[in-house]
């Protein structure tokens, strides 16, 4: 595991070899969101944001992986204005994926909610009814 989501970030990483895998956990369950591979750029977020780490990331075999600190990675984009555009479009598209992701999720628990919903109703009509139907008798 190369860091683990809630964690502080002080560096990034470019992925020389190999392949990461991005997780998140929700209610315990571990989900994965990308796989990376050679050439790309992993950890960035926090040192973009100062936040905490917005996921965990693991190795899925062995992987060599060239650790930016913080100092080098603003000189690197600094130095590479094509660099900082690309690191900009990366981080917006793997936004707009997890949104779209979160919001498929969203809309399928609405609609599994909505069917339970349903049957509690008609459920509750037959009870109903039945306690209609035992009064009568």
């Amino acid at each position: 595991t190369l860091f683990h989501q809630g964690e502080l970030g002080a560096e990034c990483f470019v992925i020389v070899a190999g392949a990461l895998e991005v997780l998140t956990f929700v209610d315990g369950a571990e989900l994965r969101l990308e796989t990376y591979s050679a050439g790309q750029l992993v950890g960035e977020i926090a040192l973009l944001d100062r936040s905490p780490r917005s996921a965990t990331v693991r190795a899925l075999a062995d992987a060599e992986l060239l650790v930016l600190d913080d100092a080098a990675f603003r000189t690197l984009l600094a130095a590479s204005p094509d660099l900082a555009m690309s690191v900009l479009r990366s981080g917006a598209h793997r936004v707009r994926n997890t949104n779209q992701r979160m919001i498929g999720d969203l809309e399928r628990k609405n609609a599994e909610l909505q069917r339970a919903y349903d049957q509690l109703k008609a459920a509750q009509a037959e009870l109903i009814r039945l306690g209609r139907i035992e009064e009568e008798l």
